[in-house]
Formats: structure tokens, C-alpha cells, sequence
């Protein structure tokens, strides 16, 4: 008899815990291509289409070379990764629903710590917008809401062009989010 109350106990509180830590929705497919089509209306990026996903958290393991984990413990629930081409230069985007916006910005403070010298993306409407320099580019992360963004952007010859290039981004896609 214990053991059978012990269960059911544990039963609803599993219940519970799951309930109050996913208390939202995943995103609708239509910000997904809301957000898709706002990346394409950016002047000069061509999307290459054979490599658009959406993808549930679970997945991501299978999308990334490392660090899902830490994706999934913050609260990723799906996302959608996007690749684009300019001339020589290229984009990786990943626009990703974590839930809440303390959770989404909670994201971009993980990545700014793990940055060796992180700068602010300057002149743009969205915060927390952070970025770091790579070869040939840059790195931007971002939240708006309840979405995490990342941009990978490389092939340029000059890091300024290549943060331009993220803050007309930010700003294009940041409008389609909303709050």
C-alpha cells in the first residue's frame, strides 16, 4: 500500500515538474517562416534551401558538433537553422524558442562568458547583442523574446563589413519577433 502511494506520489510530481518547467508552447512553424522569409528579403544573401531544418531540442544533437547539452539545460524547446550565401561570404543562422526571454538571454550570457573577448553589437535595437571576431568574420549572438539567435558570418575580408553585415541582420529580423 505504501509503496503504491509512494508511486502515485512520484507520478504527480514528475507530472508537476514537467508542467511548471515547459510551461510554454513551442513556437509556432509560422514565425519559423516568418523569420525565414525575413532573412531572404535581406539585400544580397541568397538562402540555400537544401540546408534549412526546424528541428525539437532532442535533435539538436544531431545538427551540432558539441554543446547540445548545454542548449537543452537552459530550456531549448525547437529552433530552426537557416544557411545563406553572399558572393563569397557566408551565413549559418540559428533562430532558437528557449521559452521565455530570461530564459533566451540567459542563453546569449552563457556564450558571452565563453567568449574570449566579447564586444557589443553596436547600433542596434535588440539587447543583449553580443559578437566576437573569428577569421574572415564574426560570431553574433543575440535574444529578442523568447528566441535566442545565433549568426555565424564568414568569407569577409574586413571584420566591420562583417559586423555591418550582422547589425542589418539583427535589425531586419529583430522586427518580425516582435516583443
Amino acid at each position: 500500500m505504501k509503496l503504491r502511494q509512494f508511486s502515485t506520489a512520484l507520478l504527480c510530481l514528475t507530472v508537476f515538474c514537467i508542467t511548471t518547467c515547459r510551461t510554454t508552447k513551442p513556437a509556432d512553424s509560422s514565425l519559423f517562416d516568418r523569420l525565414r522569409a525575413a532573412v531572404s528579403r535581406v539585400p544580397g544573401w541568397i538562402e540555400k534551401k537544401d540546408q534549412y531544418q526546424v528541428f525539437k531540442a532532442e535533435e539538436l544533437y544531431g545538427i551540432i558538433d558539441g554543446g547540445a547539452t548545454e542548449y537543452i539545460k537552459q530550456g531549448l524547446i525547437s529552433g530552426m537553422a537557416v544557411a545563406c550565401t553572399s558572393e563569397t561570404r557566408s551565413l549559418g543562422m540559428y533562430f532558437e524558442d528557449f521559452g521565455t526571454d530570461s530564459r533566451a538571454k540567459g542563453m546569449v550570457i552563457i556564450k558571452k562568458k565563453a567568449m574570449s573577448e566579447p564586444k557589443a553589437v553596436p547600433k542596434v535595437s535588440v539587447s543583449p547583442a553580443m559578437y566576437e571576431e573569428v577569421l574572415g568574420g564574426c560570431v553574433a549572438y543575440w535574444a529578442k523574446g523568447r528566441y535566442y539567435i545565433e549568426m555565424t558570418l564568414t568569407g569577409y575580408d574586413s571584420q566591420p563589413i562583417a559586423v555591418r553585415d550582422a547589425m542589418t541582420l539583427i535589425d531586419s529580423i529583430g522586427t518580425v519577433i516582435g516583443k
